[in-house]
C-alpha cells in the first residue's frame, strides 16, 4: 500500500453529508467489485461518531489509477474533491476498518430453528413478528442494495492503531477485519 487517493466530501445545502457518503459508497462498491483483486483498502481519517467527510483509498498506484474515480464520480463532481495518487508518508501507523453486521432476534431464532431441524433451510417462517431493528453506537453509512432495491445501514468499526501493517484482503467496500491501511 504505497499510494493513496484522498476524496473530500463537500456537503452543500442541496445535498447533506450522509447523502453524499451513501452515493459515494455505492459507486465505490461498483468500482471495487469490478477491480476484483481485494488489494484496495479504505481509511476514514475523520472517523469518530460519524464516518467523517474524508475517505482515502489505499493501494498500489496502478490499481488506484485504474479505478478511474473522476469518471466514476462525475455526477458528484460538485460535492467532492479527488486528489491525485500520492505516496503514503513515512512513519505512519496502521489501522483496519471493518463492517459490523447486527443481527435481529428474528434472524438468530431462524438460524437456531434450522440447526435443530425444526424448519427447513428454505421454508418461510410464517410467524414473523415485528421486531425492533437492532441499533449500535457505531458510525454507519446508508447503502442501497441495487440488486434487491433495499437500503441498509453499514456499521463501521475502526481497529486499534498499530506500528506494523497486517496483510489481508479487502471486501468490495474497501473494508477488512484483518488487513490494515496506513493511518495518518
Amino acid at each position: 500500500m504505497d499510494y493513496y487517493i484522498e476524496i473530500k466530501l463537500i456537503p452543500r445545502q442541496s445535498r447533506s453529508l450522509p447523502s453524499l457518503l451513501s452515493a459515494l459508497f455505492e459507486k465505490l462498491f461498483v468500482a471495487l467489485s469490478a477491480h476484483r483483486h481485494g488489494d484496495i483498502g479504505l481509511s476514514l481519517p475523520a472517523f469518530k461518531q460519524t464516518p467523517g467527510n474524508v475517505i482515502r483509498l489505499h493501494g498500489q498506484r496502478y490499481g488506484l489509477e485504474n479505478l478511474r474515480l473522476r469518471v466514476l464520480l462525475n455526477d458528484l463532481s460538485h460535492y467532492i474533491w479527488i486528489g491525485p495518487a500520492t505516496p503514503v508518508p513515512d512513519n505512519v501507523q496502521y489501522r483496519h476498518y471493518r463492517r459490523v453486521q447486527l443481527k435481529t432476534p428474528h434472524q438468530r431464532m431462524k438460524r437456531y430453528m434450522k440447526r435443530r431441524g425444526a424448519i427447513s433451510a428454505d421454508a418461510p417462517t410464517g410467524h414473523r413478528r415485528q421486531v425492533a431493528t437492532p441499533t449500535s453506537d457505531l458510525p454507519y453509512i446508508w447503502i442501497k442494495n441495487q440488486a434487491l432495491g433495499r437500503s441498509f445501514r453499514m456499521f463501521i468499526a475502526a481497529g486499534d492503531l498499530s506500528d506494523t501493517p497486517t496483510e489481508g484482503t479487502f471486501n468490495h467496500y474497501g473494508l477488512s477485519s484483518t488487513a490494515t491501511v496506513p493511518f495518518f
